[in-house]
């Protein structure tokens, strides 16, 4: 493949980070009372929530994003107008924001269900930045006081200086009051904090914690000259504390203005002049909250999830005692907020974050005073994580090792919507299904209708069981067309002659109509309304009116009808499917009549809107196709109070566009929005559902079954994870299997309930360990999960037992079933599943050990683990072990057998496959190893080995080589070959910058993915064909991306589907999609794009970066480009996903400022013919020079492809 042939990579977090990394109580001005309403604020790496508390937990009420991650987050007092809080906040990157919230009328339709929703406005935004200066080394620390005469805000982020600003009457940071101020302690800083003084003419002083060079740790405190812009020598004398010290905590109302310092073994009040120091058991504050208004009240949460309270005691001004007391464990916390009401936020670290209620006096089973509400799904850290086929039906799920120490567990991350099977029938044939009623006010269904190719079968479903049954006024010897349940008591029944009607009491015909001729496409309602189709193009109209059918109009239109429709969608009160699954027993059923009817045309590729008000079925509204195929279904459905039209074609393809009806029945009908989409290559059938917060959907059944729906007034995709084509489907809730969908395959008929429909789906299964790797054993259906035992994280000494092991479990249930323990100071480095071929080698000659032969072999799926020893001594391990292990199922258990043992000089960083054969990073040193059997003993054989890494800790391979991530030395290219009988490995090219490498990627034979340190991304591309040796062993730089997280595993293929993956994910489907996943649990994908779609989405993101001001106004190419210790660069062949998809969530003035911006030049000169067609189907418009200017809907269109091809 040439170079020019390759594109962009387009990277989109699939699910955003799940990591509270900061969480602040704050009061925001919510419009709806005089005094502001407490709020909690949580970032999770770079996406900012705001959330209000509520009698059951806490309410979503806004969520943006930051260009930037955020380093730390600050409230500080408004302006007196509005009295909410503003937000400081500042980022990795040496930006700072401050934000204020306004309240926005409550609308139904915002997040929350009719919460308040706020728009964000950025007060002031700026760099921190110095041409001099090294990054502190315990991260940025930013302090304000907004108590003082001039309120300040300090903010240490380089080390030995101190950044000074004032804040001004509106709450922002005044620019020209700035100026740097030198720390005596260059280095070492942990804490500061503001004094506070009672005397308001008091300069402002701060107190630093600090440790030197000798680990001892002391107290210092400086007063801010603002006159001089210095700091000077402060209040209090240097004061040496306990080793160990994390944290300083003052308050405006804390005793002659004092502060708390929080060390490993006491909590100490300290004042310049008396000291009172209380004991408490050994352990490592994390984080620190104040509780109340008071200030003498403090949560704290430690290094293993306790969290602890401290109450200082005040008495005339003087601290009488300080109370330090244990409340409980909680997850280990990165912040503790205390909202109201004894109700605190922990954020988990390595876990779930949660909400508890802080109790007066302790439970008596478990000892707490805490009481858990609610928890928070979080997958990060994302240690490791396999992509597997759980359900074995096509789709592919990630399975997480998330977490660590008592947190750790695994998540099962599924995309679109998933089916839970309740019942399961061997029914082949089914051409049409309809759910049908006794009484039409009855919550439950009680017949579900079958129609076959000669026949119409009906199954009853009575107490506990469905079984076949009949009624006796419906034909069951020919196919049903339609069949509803009306209003007035009666079903219907329309078959190719005729339409029956039957009482619900009696299941009688009470009457029949038979049509003039053969029925082709017919549609109904619950008011009795009826719509036959004929040939040539003849429509009748019929209504049930008194127990009997009578004709109401007639036409005749151009061409054939191939699909019809009668669905009532007149007023808002209609936002639910015509015979939806209703929300109680009580429920009253909607019978309102429809005004409209809509015809897909056979020939003309066209779909007619009807009135059904006019004498002769007027044509309201005729909608072109486009392109060569007709509508096989047609439906209207009410989303979110907007009248939809969905077309679905016989080619895969579904059609949507807004209905706009106007008042007067004779005025044309219009569209709006058109969407073309392509859901598969099947015709499509339409049905509508209600979803669980009983909103309209739609399931669009075809080879690729997927739901409509509506989100935020967008319509948007969910696939369905279903095991191949859904021909047709019905809502079906009856007693037995409430709230359930009927899917008809080809062969089968399946009953289900369906997912809630978002994004993805996430499933715990709690280890209360740390997982470290996790890989999947496809035929046995079985996890091998490396972990770090429980012993290794509750003990101290030396001489201790990490616990180390390997622990098996059934994909299916989660459940261990069997455990392999690593010896003393053994600890997991790698795991991997690995096609091996076993060499049975037989001697001929007993007495001659050289005399051997291969006498047959046979390749086998095992599971390979690499450790390494390490010794507290050592800062480098020199010996390891390889792992094999087989495992077996037979009928009634999964046995695992450790078939052999290699040990080795170094720890085993890495595996991989090449030739059937292991490949192993074992320190610096690549090996290979023959997996062979002598006199039926397994043993691994040495064949080769390369030097020349610093340590070889990532391998991915691919065919005959093998990709290698160095822990310094970036990628290398390892090509494994045959010379003269004996295997070779021979560094074929690699990268010469120095890359701290966190995982490789391969994408295809010439194109590598890389992942680094500092929270980049990059591509590499061999030069093999070049006509310049140098040139050839050099990869090189095609693409870099600042992700701004940490990635710990890329793997090759994508969610939903494709089957599994082979060793190492390399084999799988997905194209060149890469997932990945970081430390704040975010998992996304890396798929790469043509040249085509690179230069569209290039423009896209430029665009967006130009005309739409990010919230926090840190720009957008800084926050995207390159950065590391070592250099920083603008982005290059990588389109920001997130802020491409951004697009959709706009206003439509803001969408038409970008796609004005991209056709700024006046139009696209996308190059040939072809591609000027592809533009021109989805609503481009070409120019007389055949140049392409773009639209609104062309843009969207193009957005929404992406995210489901990814998806």
């Amino acid at each position: 493949m040439e170079s020019s042939s390759y594109g962009s990579s387009y990277v989109s977090t699939l699910q955003n980070p799940t990591v509270v990394t900061h969480a602040i109580t704050c009061s925001l001005e919510d419009g709806t009372s005089t005094e502001p309403a407490v709020h909690l604020l949580l970032c999770k790496s770079n996406v900012v929530s705001v959330h209000s508390l509520t009698p059951t937990g806490i309410q979503s009420c806004t969520e943006y994003t930051i260009n930037g991650r955020v380093s730390t987050l600050t409230a500080i007092k408004g302006s007196k107008s509005t009295g909410g809080e503003r937000i400081l906040g500042t980022t990795e990157r040496g930006r700072y924001f401050i934000l204020d919230h306004k309240a926005l009328p409550p609308s139904p339709d915002s997040p929350g269900g009719g919460g308040v929703t706020y728009e964000v406005e950025t007060l002031c935004s700026g760099s921190l930045k110095d041409p001099i200066g090294s990054d502190t080394a315990n991260g940025h620390i930013v302090r304000t006081n907004d108590c003082l005469p001039t309120p300040l805000a300090v903010f240490h982020i380089y080390s030995g200086y101190l950044k000074v600003y004032q804040i001004d009457s509106s709450g922002a940071l005044n620019p020209s009051t700035c100026y740097n101020a030198r720390l005596e302690e260059p280095d070492g800083v942990i804490d500061i904090c503001f004094l506070h003084s009672s005397s308001p003419s008091a300069p402002p002083s701060i107190a630093v914690l600090y440790k030197d060079h000798r680990d001892r740790h002391y107290l210092k405190t400086y007063t801010i000259s603002l006159s001089e812009k210095t700091l000077k020598q402060g209040p209090w004398d240097k004061y040496l504390v306990e080793s160990g010290a994390t944290h300083l905590i003052s308050s405006p109302n804390m005793a002659q203005g004092g502060v708390l310092i929080v060390g490993r073994k006491s909590i100490t009040y300290h004042n310049g002049r008396t000291t009172k120091a209380v004991p408490m058991q050994t352990t490592t504050m994390l984080t620190w909250g104040t509780v109340g208004d008071e200030g003498n009240r403090f949560l704290l949460g430690d290094e293993m999830g306790g969290l602890w309270v401290v109450v200082v005691s005040v008495v005339n001004d003087v601290v009488s005692g300080i109370h330090v007391e244990n409340l409980g464990d909680t997850c280990v916390p990165n912040k503790v907020a205390y909202l109201d009401n004894g109700v605190a936020f922990v954020a988990g670290a390595y876990g779930d974050s949660m909400l508890v209620k802080l109790g007066e006096e302790r439970d008596q089973t478990t000892g707490s005073y805490l009481s858990p509400l609610e928890e928070y799904t979080s997958i990060g850290p994302v240690v490791d994580f396999a992509l597997v086929d759980l359900d074995r039906r096509g789709q592919r799920q990630v399975v997480t090792a998330s977490g660590s120490g008592k947190d750790g567990s695994l998540r099962v991350v599924r995309n679109g919507v998933g089916i839970v099977e309740e019942a399961e029938v061997e029914m082949p044939g089914i051409k049409g299904m309809w759910n049908l009623r006794k009484d039409f006010e009855s919550p439950y269904d009680n017949y579900l209708l079958q129609s076959y190719i000669s026949e119409t079968r009906v199954l009853e479903i009575t107490e506990d069981e469905m079984e076949e049954a009949s009624i006796p006024g419906f034909d069951s010897s020919t196919p049903t067309l339609f069949a509803c349940t009306t209003s007035s008591n009666h079903m219907m029944q329309i078959t190719e002659t005729k339409v029956n009607l039957v009482s619900c009491s009696t299941a009688e015909r009470v009457d029949e109509y038979t049509a003039k001729a053969k029925i082709t496409v017919a549609s109904g309602n619950a008011s009795g309304q009826i719509l036959l189709a004929m040939g040539g193009g003849s429509v009748q109209y019929l209504k049930v009116d008194g127990g009997k059918i009578v004709e109401v109009s007639s036409a005749t239109l151009p061409q054939e009808v191939s699909c019809i429709d009668l669905t009532p969608i007149d007023g808002d009160d209609e936002d639910q499917p015509s015979d939806a699954m209703t929300d109680s027993p009580s429920s009253k059923r909607a019978a309102s009549p429809a005004k409209i009817a809509v015809a897909g045309l056979w020939n003309d590729n066209t779909v007619r809107v009807l009135s059904l008000e006019s004498a002769n079925l007027a044509v309201r509204l005729t909608v072109n196709l486009g392109g060569d195929t007709q509508a096989r279904s047609v439906m209207t459905a009410r989303m979110e109070g907007k009248t939809m039209l969905l077309i679905g074609l016989g080619d895969g393809q579904l059609i949507t566009h807004e209905l706009l009806l106007p008042d007067n029945a004779d005025d044309p009908v219009t569209t709006a929005n058109r969407k073309k989409v392509s859901l598969g290559t099947q015709p499509i059938g339409l049905a509508t559902f209600s979803s669980g917060n009983r909103a309209t959907c739609v399931f669009a059944s075809s080879d690729r079954p997927t739901v409509v729906y509506s989100s935020s007034k967008k319509i948007s995709f969910s696939n369905v994870n279903f095991p191949g084509e859904v021909n047709y489907v019905c809502p079906f809730n009856c007693e037995l299997f409430p709230d359930c969908l009927a899917l008809a395959t080809e062969n089968s008929l399946t009953i289900g309930t369906i997912d809630d429909i978002q994004k993805l789906h996430i499933q715990t299964f709690k280890l209360g360990e740390g997982p470290l790797k996790i890989a999947h054993h496809p035929e046995t259906r079985t996890f091998a999960v490396c972990v770090e035992g429980k012993d290794a994280m509750t003990k101290e000494g030396e001489d201790l037992d990490t616990g180390y092991s390997v622990a098996f479990l059934d994909d299916s249930t989660f459940d261990e079933f069997y455990r392999h323990k690593l010896e003393p100071f053994e600890v997991t480095l790698s795991l991997g599943v690995v096609k091996l071929r076993n060499q049975e080698l037989v001697n001929l000659d007993a007495g001659d050990e050289d005399d051997m032969v291969e006498e047959g072999s046979g390749v086998g799926t095992y599971i390979a683990v690499g450790t390494a020893v390490a010794h507290p001594d050592e800062d480098e391990a020199t010996e390891g072990r390889i792992l094999i292990f087989k495992v077996v199922k037979n009928e009634n258990k999964t046995v695992v057998s450790l078939v052999t043992e290699k040990p080795t000089r170094g720890g085993v960083y890495s595996l991989c496959n090449v030739h059937e054969k292991l490949v192993a990073g074992i320190n610096s040193r690549i090996t290979l190893f023959q997996f062979r059997n002598v006199h039926g003993v397994s043993e691994l054989s040495h064949e080769a080995t390369h030097h020349g890494h610093i340590l070889a800790c990532y391998m991915k391979a691919s065919g005959d080589f093998a990709v290698v991530g160095d822990l310094m030395r970036s990628i290398s290219v390892m090509r494994f070959s045959k010379e003269g009988g004996a295997e070779k490995i021979v560094e074929v090219a690699r990268d010469y910058n120095a890359n701290w490498m966190t995982d490789v990627a391969v994408l295809d034979e010439q194109l590598y993915l890389g992942s680094e340190m500092s929270s980049n991304l990059f591509t590499l591309k061999s030069n093999e064909k070049s006509h310049i040796p140098e040139e050839r062993t050099r990869l090189q730089v095609w693409g870099e991306y600042h992700l701004g997280q940490m990635v710990n595993k890329l793997e090759r293929g994508k969610l939903g589907g494709g089957g599994e993956a082979e060793e190492g994910g390399e084999g799988g489907g997905g194209g060149k999609d890469v997932l990945f996943g970081t430390v704040d649990g975010a998992i996304g994908c890396v798929h790469q794009l043509d040249s085509l779609d690179s230069a569209f989405f290039a423009s896209l993101q430029e665009a967006i970066a130009q005309k739409v001001k990010p919230v926090g106004g840190c720009p957008w190419a800084e926050w995207r480009g390159w950065c590391s210790e070592r250099r920083t660069n603008k982005s290059k062949r990588f389109i920001d996903g997130d802020l491409c998809e951004s697009f959709l969530d706009m206003t439509e003035e803001q969408q038409e400022e970008v796609v004005k911006e991209m056709n700024v030049d006046g139009g696209w000169d996308v190059g040939g013919k072809e591609n000027v067609k592809i533009y021109k189907e989805i609503g481009a418009f070409e120019d007389e020079g055949g140049r392409i200017s773009l639209t609104k809907e062309v843009v969207e269109s193009k957005v929404e492809g992406i995210m489901r091809l990814i998806m």
